[in-house]
């Protein structure tokens, strides 16, 4: 193998082992262990020094008190003479070393030129010993003592004075630490061993702990999978845990959202190849009858064919219809948005419905309370006006009458349609817009409605970022008004700050969503 092949080869092992590590690092196991043995040792380790210094500080501060009172009582024997040197004479040194070798002390004597007249290690013997203990003796004339960590020892000077009150010099005691440490040392490998158990104690916690999340892990992951391959109607079992149970909780909506999803979606190809089937049922029938009759009478043909059309435009618009929804219904579908008079557009869709309203023998009325200009598709807003109006007219009391009425705030725009028909009974209005819902099946034949004017009108009115109502009560119901009223609320300007005006301020209305809003509206008065 060349070197650079071997530097590649080499270059390859370590990516796939840095991936490797990364993948377990990033295993939500893997820090839920480190974390778990982290919390459990960290405190325990820190716990233990500390408490052992504590320990530790206050032996040693129990030493020099102890050091301190034997400093007094050993000096209270040079404290009887006159001089250091009648000390000397009178043996009181000799004992100071023997008493020091049988105590692991030393003891060492200044005289007032600061100059050691006896050490017992007999090694600052005719020296100079100046130190921060001497000193402070010397200048304030009292016990001065401390402990030294650098040099491992505690150190107490006490000022001695002859019989006569004389000055003699300073009397130094000191000792040292290590023997504490040695005792401490053998404390530490004590704790050493409790604080393995303890290691063991967290690291089996640890263990049990991801293995209780990996089990659980493993049976979430086993029903999703039997969700994956098509059992949907299983669901997760909700779990003590509140964050799991919550988890679960939401996944299980969702998967029933879903189920809801799929069967609205079966109903509606069941609605639309049941809409779509009639009039082809209509047309073969008439074809087969025109194929049957032989000589058929002209008129009779020209009846037949009639009604063949008829069918034929029912077709296309429903399909026409189908393809409106579908084109809204995509999530990059986008309006043409433009400055409008509604007023005018108001007017010149009534105008068009004229005709129809004649026939029906209907009277409009058009009440507008100021003139009202909004950003909206022109086109798209016309379908909203015409399908309101239209079935208003085609579902009304004949010779009866249907109102619209224009208003706007400083925000919004507000276009209400009210009828005296026979209004909509309460247990339908929730499914009004819904597509192919019709709320009297026979008539809607006999007035030539698809079935999805109203689900129309409420995409569009979504997409202007608005919301549509629905009032209605039936004479049976003991409404005081008959017919039904349905309001639409579009912001007057199309804008991200008008949609979150919009949403906002429907939440403190009505504290239902644009989703709930639909289902609550009006019913479906024809197309």
């Amino acid at each position: 193998m060349s070197f650079s092949g071997f530097h590649r080869h080499t270059s390859d092992r370590k990516k796939r082992f840095i991936s490797s590590l990364s993948g377990a690092l990033l295993n939500y196991k893997v820090l839920l262990f480190a974390l778990i043995v982290t919390a459990g040792l960290v405190p325990v380790a820190v716990f233990s020094v500390v408490q052992r210094n504590i320990q530790r500080e206050e032996s040693i501060q129990n030493e020099l008190a102890q050091l301190q009172i034997r400093a007094v009582v050993l000096s209270d024997d040079i404290t009887s003479y006159s001089s250091l040197a009648d000390a000397r004479r009178a043996g009181v040194f000799l004992q100071y070393s023997k008493y020091t070798s049988l105590n692991a002390m030393r003891i060492r004597i200044v005289d007032t030129s600061m100059k050691v007249v006896m050490d017992t290690y007999e090694q600052e013997n005719d020296k100079y010993l100046v130190n921060p203990r001497v000193l402070k003796a010397f200048s304030t004339w009292s016990t001065a003592s401390t402990g030294s960590d650098s040099e491992k020892t505690i150190e107490t000077a006490v000022p001695l004075e002859s019989s006569a009150g004389e000055r003699l010099g300073v009397f130094v005691i000191s000792m040292d630490v290590t023997q504490i440490d040695a005792q401490f040392a053998g404390v530490g490998s004590s704790t050493g061993i409790i604080l393995a158990i303890i290691v063991l104690l967290v690291l089996f916690a640890a263990f049990l702990a991801t293995r209780w999340l990996d089990r659980k892990e493993k049976n979430v992951n086993m029903v999703l999978s039997e969700i994956a391959a098509g059992h949907t109607s299983l669901r997760l079992r909700p779990s003590r845990m509140r964050d799991s149970a919550k988890t679960a909780e939401l996944i299980n909506e969702i998967l029933d959202n879903s189920s809801l999803l799929d069967k609205t979606r079966e109903e509606f190809v069941s609605n639309v190849s049941h809409e779509l089937k009639t009039p082809m049922t209509s047309i073969k029938v008439l074809a087969d009858s025109l194929n049957s009759a032989g000589d058929v009478p002209v008129e009779m043909y020209k009846d037949f064919m009639k009604d063949i059309t008829r069918e034929i435009d029912r077709e296309n618009k429903i399909i026409e219809d189908l393809l409106s929804l579908a084109r809204m219904d995509r999530p990059e579908s986008t309006l043409n948005v433009s400055n409008v008079n509604m007023n005018d557009l108001i007017e010149t869709t009534l105008k068009r419905l004229s005709p129809l309203a004649d026939l029906h023998r209907t009277e409009i009325l058009f009440e507008s309370y100021r003139t009202v200009t909004a950003e909206v598709d022109e086109i798209k807003m016309t379908q909203v006006i015409t399908n309101l109006v239209e079935n208003a007219i085609k579902y009304g009391t004949e010779g009866g009458w249907v109102r619209v009425f224009l208003n706007a705030d400083y925000q919004y725009f507000f276009l209400r349609v009210e009828d005296n028909g026979i209004g909509i009974p309460k247990e339908m209005q929730a499914h009004v817009f819904e597509r192919f819902y019709r709320v009297d099946k026979t008539r809607s034949r006999e007035t030539g409605g698809t079935g999805l004017g109203l689900a129309i009108v409420r995409s569009i009115v979504l997409m202007h970022h608005g919301t549509i109502r629905l009032h209605s009560e039936t004479e049976a119901e003991g409404g005081a008004s008959h017919g039904s009223v349905f309001t639409v609320r579009i912001p007057l300007k199309y804008s991200d700050a008008a949609l979150k005006s919009s949403a906002a301020k429907e939440s403190r209305e009505s504290g239902v969503t644009e989703k709930e809003t639909g289902r609550k509206s009006s019913r479906e008065h024809g197309k």
